[in-house]
């Protein structure tokens, strides 16, 4: 194959894609991937997924995978294939959620998307040029098999291609235009009537008699007469010359073989011994040199490893039992992320309902910050003296402020998962002259209500 150019590769590439595989789990993406560059089948998952928690592109590249490969054939040896896979309209779904979902995770991780993608392209790339030439049926280029060759009315030159042509000796063919057919022999000259015996030839000198000397006797006479020589017809289809019926010996049966005992390999264990040597290195130096290392940060350094055995077992076909220790710590680093990113800078902050009950301005705080919980903050009894600026932040939990009727205030809400119950209405002015209270109210999770009091 040409690999001279990118472009030539990249052509290659999209020529050479692979075909989505009938009778798979959801749409066949990633086993067609699988038997397309003969890999396991669990690599591609593995890959798909873990692009989907990084930054949503896994998802997103599935569903463009439905899109942009083809199936393989309906037909197998000529009997229908039943139809399988989503109907359009769920792929049209599919495709929705997939853009807004990896729109949504590529926001909290900013680069992530870009980083999956690349992931991604490499990891194609490489698997081309590990199997440039696609096996049988498993690509676009290679999804319909060639047509069998139909020959003219009148026989080839051979049968097959390893069958030598018989050809006759030159001018042994009676049937070649100019041969001359075997002369009989001639007779011999008839005598006339009364004559006497045929005269003998003379004999030619010899040895002499002896009479002592038994005489020896004479060989047999053995008269020979020319036949006319036979061939073989030239096409002989059905097999009616006797004479070509030159048939193999049938092969001797050999008895099989029997296949040795399996080779296991150990992949998982080994795997596991690392993953465990690693945790006890990270508590270790947590305990002994006072390293804060989180419980979320040493479950992705075992994940990596647990990962890394498995990359190494699906080129080896093994190593699956480290499937049921991976989906765990995949799941509980997920949720400790974005448990991590939920509580960043609330470290501080207590935790449960707080309520808070403001008379003078003097008992106004600049910032309640709560970790956990709902947190009431009661301003009808106050009275500003000047502007002043109060900021509520929450982790999880409700936030709800009641601010006093003739009071000037500004609003301003942010949630990031929940809903805001800021009217623009609160920001009028009430009372002209008067001071202006600002509200700066923040959530992560959970929903922010802000009343005035009549």
């Amino acid at each position: 194959m040409d690999t001279t150019t990118l472009s030539s590769q990249l052509r290659q590439m999209w020529e050479t894609r692979p075909l989505r595989a009938r009778n798979a789990p959801i749409a066949g993406v990633c086993t067609g991937f699988a038997r397309r560059y003969q890999v396991d089948v669990a690599l591609v998952r593995a890959a798909f997924i873990g692009a989907t928690v990084l930054g949503g592109l896994g998802f997103v590249a599935y569903i463009v995978g439905i899109f942009v490969l083809p199936k393989e054939s309906e037909y197998a040896y000529g009997t229908p294939v039943q139809r399988s896979g989503p109907p359009t309209f769920v792929l049209i779904v599919a495709a929705g959620l997939a853009v807004t979902l990896g729109g949504g995770m590529s926001a909290s991780w900013p680069g992530a998307w870009f980083i999956s993608l690349a992931l991604l392209l490499a990891g194609w790339y490489a698997l081309h040029q590990r199997l440039p030439v696609p096996p049988p049926g498993t690509a676009v280029s290679s999804r319909l098999a060639p047509a069998a060759p139909v020959g003219a009315w009148q026989p080839p030159a051979a049968q097959f291609p390893w069958q030598p042509v018989w050809t006759p000796p030159a001018g042994t063919d009676p049937m070649t235009p100019g041969h001359d057919a075997p002369k009989a022999a001639a007779p011999a000259p008839e005598q006339a009537p009364g004559a006497g015996p045929a005269a003998e030839p003379a004999a030619a000198p010899s040895e002499p008699l002896n009479l002592r000397k038994a005489p020896s006797p004479e060989p047999p006479r053995v008269e020979t007469q020319a036949t006319e020589q036979i061939h073989p017809p030239r096409w002989d289809p059905l097999g009616a010359a006797p004479f070509a019926w030159d048939l193999p010996e049938p092969a001797a049966a050999h008895a099989p073989v029997p296949a040795g005992p399996r080779r296991r390999t150990r992949i998982t264990p080994v795997t596991l011994g690392i993953a465990l040597l690693t945790a006890a290195a990270i508590a270790t130096v947590n305990l002994v040199l006072g390293m804060q290392i989180s419980p979320v940060v040493a479950a992705a350094v075992v994940l990596g490893v647990v990962g890394a055995g498995l990359v190494a077992g699906a080129f080896r076909r093994s190593g699956y039992g480290l499937l049921a220790v991976a989906i765990p710590l995949a799941g509980f680093v997920v949720v400790g992320t974005m448990a991590q990113n939920v509580m960043t800078g609330f470290a501080d902050a207590p935790r449960g309902d707080m309520k808070y009950t403001v008379p003078t301005p003097a008992d106004l705080q600049a910032q309640y910050d709560l970790q956990v919980g709902s947190l009431q903050l009661d301003l009808r009894q106050l009275t500003l003296d000047h502007d002043r600026t109060v900021t509520t932040r929450v982790g999880v939990g409700d936030t709800q402020i009641q601010i006093p009727a003739a009071m000037n205030v500004k609003v301003r809400c942010q949630v990031s998962v929940g809903d805001s119950d800021c009217p623009a209405a609160l920001n009028t002015v009430v009372t002209p002259g008067a001071p202006t209270l600002t509200i700066d109210a923040q959530g992560n999770v959970g929903d922010v209500e802000v009343n005035r009091v009549r």
